[in-house]
């Protein structure tokens, strides 16, 4: 996902967060079908700049260029930033329509991207086209507000994940660390799907249906996973400020994950 959507609303708020109308939504979408009916207007939906916080953490990690995968990439703005700056970038997501925003843009900056629809759950079974092995086959994986249920579940998105990055390598993922103020139906209370500790599973917070999962909570599911040994670099929360969709400015916080694959 790219900075923040297009026009007033909320900073890399999910859907269901800023749609007005309709009763609010507080499902995460769970299907293809979903997800294309997200990016299905006939505008853009993010601002085309690319993550702030991703472009913090990878110029602090100052890493050599190599072969880049952002997961989830929307509309393929953080994809264009990373091969702007040297390295083989190449984004997926579910959304045909955004996956075409993202050609488009490439072709209108002149940068040199790859940009393909796909589903993470099945994605690295199939034979790449070049025959570069997709497992194990990326120095840099990055993922930005994956709160999704495709996979159904957050273990099995960090094992996904973890399988895609070369030895050396590292996996970097943002994560909303709480429900921002205008979301419908929060009134500043832990709501729905809690445990009796107020977490959920794994470890995180979950609010409405997102998934909340901690930096440290997902690093323990990454090492469970079974798909190399894993060094933690990073695992804090960063808070930026943002514009709420009333003009509002809020401060949010996010899950900044850097795990190194050793």
């Amino acid at each position: 996902m790219t900075d923040g959507p297009a026009g007033p609303s909320a900073d890399n708020a999910p859907a269901a967060w800023t749609r007005s109308g309709s009763a609010p939504d507080h499902s995460v979408p769970g299907s293809v079908a979903e997800w294309e009916e997200h990016y299905s207007g006939a505008e853009a939906v993010w601002s085309g700049n690319p993550n702030a916080a991703l472009v913090a953490v990878v110029t602090e990690l100052d890493l050599a260029p190599g072969r880049s995968l952002d997961v989830g990439c929307g509309e393929g703005a953080d994809v264009l930033w990373l091969a702007g700056r040297g390295w083989q970038a190449k984004g997926i997501d579910l959304s045909e329509t955004a996956i075409a925003r993202a050609r488009t843009a490439a072709e209108r900056t002149g940068i040199r991207a790859d940009f393909t629809v796909a589903n993470l759950a099945d994605w690295a079974d199939d034979a790449g086209a070049d025959s570069r092995p997709r497992r194990g086959g990326f120095d840099l994986v990055t993922g930005c507000f994956l709160h999704t249920r495709l996979p159904e579940t957050r273990d099995e998105l960090l094992t996904r994940l973890g399988e895609l990055v070369a030895p050396g390598g590292r996996l970097v993922l943002i994560s909303h660390a709480g429900v921002p103020p205008w979301a419908a139906g929060h009134d500043g209370a832990d709501v729905h799907e809690h445990g009796a500790d107020g977490r959920s599973h794994d470890g995180g917070h979950s609010h409405d249906g997102f998934d909340f999962s901690t930096p440290e909570a997902d690093f323990v599911l990454l090492e469970s996973g079974g798909t190399g040994v894993w060094e933690l670099d990073l695992g804090e929360t960063r808070t930026r400020s943002v514009t709420g969709p009333d003009g509002t400015p809020v401060d949010l916080d996010d899950g900044i994950l850097v795990a190194r694959k050793v």
